[in-house]
């Protein structure tokens, strides 16, 4: 759920950017909506809620995540827009499970202890990595993300290029994670981190909204796997890639993992 229009540091993806950001009331309604209003023998139960572009530590936003709670969410994420220390520090990141910060080259600001770092392996942050990191040292999770397709936005780097840049970093209690590189094109297919699939969700802004919600996959983004990735070991916890990444050779034929004792 985007609460706020603006969102400079969020990792794009393609959604259409909305014409405000969502009132406090709007979020309690489609709260509401995907997690009482839909509830049926045909549908899914809503369980994790994400809000984005949160840039104010409210109490009134605190408070319609408490009442999701009762309505079987499970699991809380603030993405911050601005002072995530703020955030974190406020009602809201009391009661989130996990309060994110984006880090790019274009800010200085570490990531605040206990949050959880995001950083897009674009070519900027690729070239400044071990700095990027190093501001991620009292972070409690650190994410890599190979960027999505944006119109008009320069592609990612390879994928090659992505993978030696991670292997060079020194090792980091707890580790990491990445999405959008699938582990097979790791040397060896050692990737290492343990891939995850990623559940669809619904896309609410203040132009989606309630039943006019976008589903995440595939109204803003497509993952593709070759028919080869039936074969991988990993295939059920593997996302693959993105389509068009692919399409365009960024990244070598993806080959399918052997189990570990195979």
């Amino acid at each position: 759920m985007r609460v706020g229009a603006r969102f400079d540091g969020r990792l794009r993806a393609g959604a259409p950017v909305p014409q405000r950001g969502l009132t406090v009331a709007e979020v309690a309604a489609n709260v509401r909506y995907f997690t009482v209003q839909r509830e049926g023998p045909r549908s899914r139960a809503v369980t994790r809620l994400v809000l984005s572009g949160v840039s104010e530590a409210d109490e009134a936003l605190a408070e319609v995540v408490r009442q999701a709670r009762s309505h079987h969410i499970e699991h809380v994420v603030v993405h911050c827009a601005d002072d995530a220390a703020a955030v974190a520090g406020g009602p809201l990141g009391a009661v989130a499970d996990e309060v994110v910060a984006a880090l790019s080259t274009t800010s200085a600001a570490p990531c605040p202890a206990g949050m959880t770092a995001s950083i897009a392996l674009t070519a900027e942050a690729l070239a400044d990595l071990p700095r990027l990191v190093a501001r991620a040292a009292a972070a409690r999770r650190l994410v890599f993300t190979w960027p999505f397709p944006v119109p008009g936005a320069p592609p990612p780097p390879p994928a090659a290029a992505c993978v030696g840049a991670l292997m060079a970093l020194p090792p980091r209690a707890g580790g990491w994670a990445v999405k959008g590189l699938p582990p097979c094109v790791w040397p060896g297919g050692a990737a290492p981190f343990v891939p995850w699939r990623t559940s669809n969700r619904f896309y609410v802004d203040a132009d989606h909204q309630l039943a006019q919600a976008l589903v995440f996959f595939p109204d803003v983004v497509r993952w593709a796997k070759p028919d080869t990735c039936r074969r991988c070991a990993v295939d059920v916890q593997c996302d693959g890639v993105v389509g068009a990444w692919l399409d365009r050779g960024l990244l070598p034929p993806l080959e399918p993992l052997e189990p570990p004792n195979a």
